[in-house]
């Protein structure tokens, strides 16, 4: 936890403690996975802000909530759209992805051995999300491996098994080829990565692969559930992946630049 100095401890009225408690929380969630320096030092600089402001005699909670809200978005947009290189931001999406994948299975009617396999994905990016986040600056070969494994398999027997609807064969026959170039990618991904020394340039090729794939499958998603889908709850676990597909396709090059480690 954050340590202040001891001239400012007095500052805050005891009243404030558990909403300073709260954003300081928050605040190492929103800053996990960056750099421990820079990320310890703005902790610190944040937790002496609103000391800082509670200590004028016209500050209000409304003020300190409205700060650590602007603080908070300036972290996600950093996170998502600046210069981190950390695995944290695709972790989210990949764990998004991979609840979304269940939920869809548990609401869906496909043939049961495409819903083995929808959850054998979603189980795969679990595990890619537990990778990111355990490890967010060096990623462990240990859950990376086994969770490409299992998506790259649910992925390419998921295109194979995914039938076509007469009312939806465009959209359907886009998420397809968008399953199946994913579940190839992440293959690629598996075999860098499978050896004690990671191939770089074949993680950085499947890492390609899944990109151009998840926009498209995430194009064919979004359709899907628009024009095919009756039942709400799939549709919106479906809109969630197709939407968590696009953002994550566009943060996956990020990937290329966290080191792996056995």
């Amino acid at each position: 936890m954050t340590t202040l100095k001891s001239g400012n401890t007095g500052a805050a009225p005891r009243r404030h403690g558990c909403l300073l408690d709260w954003a300081a929380r928050v605040d190492r969630v929103l800053t996990w996975g960056l750099d421990p320096d820079v990320r310890d030092e703005l902790l610190q600089e944040r937790a002496a802000d609103r000391y800082d402001h509670l200590a004028d005699p016209d500050a209000s909670l409304s003020g300190v909530f409205a700060r650590s809200l602007q603080s908070a978005f300036a972290d996600l947009v950093y996170r998502f759209l600046g210069g981190d290189v950390s695995a944290v931001p695709i972790a989210v999406l990949f764990a998004l992805i991979g609840f979304a994948a269940i939920a869809d299975t548990l609401t869906s009617h496909l043939p049961v051995m495409l819903d083995i396999f929808n959850v054998t994905t979603g189980i795969g990016f679990l595990a890619l999300a537990v990778a990111g986040f355990v490890h967010p600056r060096k990623l462990k070969r240990a859950w990376l491996l086994p969770g490409a494994v299992a998506v790259s398999i649910g992925a390419i027997a998921g295109a194979i098994l995914l039938p076509v609807a007469p009312e939806a064969a465009m959209f359907d026959w886009i998420a397809k080829i968008g399953l199946g170039g994913g579940g190839l990618g992440f293959g690629l991904i598996a075999g860098s990565v499978a050896s004690s020394t990671p191939n770089r340039v074949w993680y950085q090729r499947g890492g390609t692969v899944v990109w151009a794939s998840g926009l498209f499958l995430g194009i064919g998603l979004f359709g899907w559930a628009i024009v095919s889908t009756p039942v709400y709850s799939t549709r919106a676990s479906t809109l969630l992946v197709a939407v968590a597909l696009v953002v994550g396709a566009a943060l996956l090059s990020r990937l290329r630049h966290v080191p792996i480690e056995a």
